[in-house]
């Protein structure tokens, strides 16, 4: 009935699909799950998830791809209006679409709030993004602005992104850090959904007034002095972060910047794998092991820090330069994380699981079933000192083992208690109470409940000069007190590696 209807109207709104429905004898109530159905089979579309969409049922879908290609295909339009032919420039070559161009196109469209409802759909799609902060020639628009880098020029290979700036050139720059894929390489569209996501953040602005503006290739500003270049080639996404004034109103500091980007990022990336929930996506520095193609990549775990121990994929141990540091916090600033919701595991919570099943793993390696041996193992020199970490990190990052997965082996080990406290997110104890670094400094004996201890060494915040600042401690007794009475003035600042040859002492307290 429906494809008799399409031939004269392609739109009907949900009540006249209900009228419909209802001289068929289908029931009012399982209207909606029809026409989900019919949506997934691609007979016809009907976006409820989208409010100024919901009550719209487009019943030949050809109809909204003519609709698009009026806009993503301009010589689909046919001729140009003279008062057009300026915003027709900004959309080819910045990748703006401005109100007075859209209504223009879709004038015509007979959607029930018109031109609007399809950027609706645009949007819903990652296609576009609303801009707030757009460049001075285009103000004389005063209508909505949206920017699209699905219609941009690719960047010609002979313009590598590596070493190139803006006008302005950095006084301050992280390591590249890189976005990989568990498919090897970057899946299509998830590039234009990120900088779709990205551009709708608060603090970050595509600058669309500089060269820097092409499909594969797009500069940001953020926070006015940081400038964000992201980039994507076959196998990867790049993200290059640098800073282009030393003062700043935000008063944040280089390093501090780089870590809330680097978790911004993850978080954008969840929100675009929800479209492609078969891709693992992962935060990455280059390994350097090997310069043969294709490149391979070290992956940054949750709960990796600046002073973590990484090995990349041919096990051998993984230096952290200064300028990647930038992008991982201090053991002390990791946030408290409840169960994870995706299943994954910190590393710090492996190497607890390590210690508690070291004189037995035997047992666990025999539920685990896997490819490899204990021999294998003991062959890496790496490995053979650390066995039972090394037999728990294959099963999460090389098996795929989740969270649940590893708690119902280790309950089927004999491991009960230590299963149910990994399943419930409880194996780091006592550290809610520090997940605020601005907190009071803790004794001494809450200290040695923390988690994040590296033999007799620690790391504390302590105040100074109203100051808050981050210290590697050295532990002189076991006495209840306070810690600046346990610590009898062998306090050392922390720097950026630590080993305690880079420790300096710190004199006025």
């Amino acid at each position: 009935v429906l494809q008799k209807v399409a031939e004269d109207k392609p739109i009907l709104l949900y009540s006249e699909v209900v009228f419909i429905a209802e001289q068929c004898k289908i029931p009012t109530e399982v209207v909606p799950s029809v026409l989900q159905f019919y949506h997934q089979l691609g007979a016809l579309l009907h976006y409820a998830n989208v409010p100024s969409l919901a009550s719209t049922i487009i019943v030949e879908p050809q109809w909204l791809i003519n609709q698009l290609r009026l806009l993503l295909m301009p010589d689909w339009f046919g001729h140009r209006p003279d008062h057009l032919k300026l915003f027709w420039k900004w959309f080819e070559e910045r990748g703006v679409v401005v109100e007075e161009l859209y209504q223009e196109i879709w004038k015509d469209c007979g959607l029930e709030k018109g031109p609007q409802d399809l950027v609706d759909v645009l949007l819903h799609f990652d296609l576009a993004t609303e801009i707030n902060e757009c460049p001075y020639d285009m103000m004389s628009s005063r209508g909505r602005k949206y920017f699209m880098p699905c219609v941009l020029k690719v960047k010609p290979k002979s313009e590598s992104t590596e070493n190139s700036y803006p006008s302005k050139k950095p006084v301050r720059e992280a390591a590249t850090l890189y976005i990989c894929f568990s498919t090897g390489y970057v899946p299509p569209g998830f590039f234009v959904r990120l900088v779709a996501h990205m551009s709708d953040q608060e603090g970050y602005t595509p600058l669309l007034d500089t060269r820097e503006v092409y499909r594969n290739s797009i500069l940001f500003k953020c926070r006015d002095i940081d400038r964000i270049i992201v980039s994507e080639s076959l196998e990867s996404i790049s993200v290059r972060f640098f800073r282009v004034a030393e003062r700043n109103r935000h008063n944040i500091r280089f390093a501090e910047s780089c870590i809330l980007l680097q978790r911004e990022l993850v978080s954008m990336c969840k929100d675009v794998r929800d479209w492609m929930p078969c891709v693992t996506v992962n935060l990455a520095f280059p390994c350097t092991c090997s310069q043969s193609a294709p490149r391979q990549f070290v992956a940054l775990k949750p709960g990796v820090s600046c002073e973590s121990n990484l090995f990349c994929a041919h096990d051998n141990e993984y230096e952290l330069s200064p300028q990647q540091r930038f992008w991982l916090p201090f053991p002390s600033e990791i946030p408290v994380h409840s169960p994870v919701e995706d299943g994954s595991l910190t590393e710090t919570e492996m190497k607890l699981v390590a210690k508690e099943i070291e004189n037995d793993l035997s047992d666990v390696v025999e539920e685990m079933e896997m490819q490899y041996t204990l021999q294998k193992i003991a062959r890496a020199p790496r490995r053979s000192r650390e066995p039972a970490y090394a037999v728990i990190s294959d099963y999460v990052e090389g098996e795929g083992g989740t969270r649940y997965e590893l708690a119902q082996l280790l309950n089927n080990a004999g491991f009960d208690e230590l299963s149910r406290k990994l399943l419930k997110g409880q194996l780091i104890q006592g550290s809610q109470q520090y997940a605020d670094p601005l907190r009071d400094t803790p004794t001494l004996q809450q200290l040695m409940a923390f988690p994040m201890l590296n033999g007799s060494e620690i790391n504390i915040l302590i105040k100074i000069g109203g100051r808050y600042n981050a210290f590697g401690v050295f532990l002189l007794n076991d006495n209840d007190g306070s810690v600046m009475d346990a610590l009898k003035g062998e306090v050392y600042e922390r720097s950026a590696c630590n080993q305690p040859r880079n420790f300096k002492k710190v004199v006025a307290m």
